[in-house]
């Protein structure tokens, strides 16, 4: 892995929060941002606008499988029958961030996958509130400490066998998730076409090409958590 804990400096090498924009890093290929782009019809949200200039908005073009739009600058997903999603070219490697929390949780239940079938996707597994990031093999140990109900910021690599993912800025937990297809799009609140829907709340995801040094995920981690 390209991820060094030992070298965090405590701060924001990028200047912090109020200087830093995710876009400051090369290769943002998409941008959801609860606080603007969002398009509500009917019973729910309908488009999320990417906010990166690549115009990979996701979609939900049938009303029941909407989530709903919060007063907090997020979106809730019901953990049954709603979700997001975009088709567009994601070659692997990726590193994606979701600053969300979980309402409930359940065994099996996917928060974000790539439309690339086993490509990679976020997965409610083990025991309450453990998840892991998986692919076309097993994928990295499962993180906990992700309390319910409380936002938190989870960075996912997906790199083959170099792959991490980290709660917050803790310790990365790496491991292999196979080569498997490139992501080639995202669905959000579940896995692709909408299968084993997971019920939570999110305020941004961003989704990178390329694997992060630590050093770049510290300064979009701390500017996640500060919003």
């Amino acid at each position: 892995m390209s991820w060094n804990p030992a070298g965090y400096r405590g701060n924001n090498p990028q200047g912090g929060p109020s200087s830093f924009s995710p876009a400051d890093i090369a290769g943002l290929e998409a941008w959801w941002d609860g606080r603007v782009g969002i398009t509500t019809t009917g019973p729910g949200v309908s488009l999320w606008a990417d906010q990166s200039g690549n115009g990979n908005d996701l979609l939900q073009n049938t009303g029941a499988n909407r989530p709903v739009d919060q007063g907090d600058g997020s979106i809730l997903f019901n953990g049954v029958d709603q979700w997001m999603e975009d088709t567009f070219t994601l070659a692997k490697p990726n590193t994606v961030y979701i600053l969300a929390k979980q309402i409930s949780w359940t065994n099996s239940d996917i928060i974000w996958s790539g439309q690339g079938g086993f490509s990679a996707y976020l997965h409610q597994t083990g025991s309450t509130p453990e998840v892991t990031v998986r692919g076309f093999s097993a994928g990295p140990s499962r993180i906990s400490g992700w309390t319910l109900d409380t936002y938190a910021t989870i960075t996912c690599v997906v790199n083959g066998a170099s792959s991490a993912i980290v709660l917050n800025l803790d310790t990365p937990v790496g491991g292999d998730i196979g080569a498997g297809p490139d992501m080639d799009g995202f669905v959000l609140g579940a896995y692709v076409a909408g299968a084993t829907p997971s019920n939570v709340q999110v305020k941004q995801v961003l989704v990178y090409s390329g694997a992060h040094t630590f050093d770049q995920a510290t300064s979009v981690v701390n500017y996640l958590n500060a919003i």
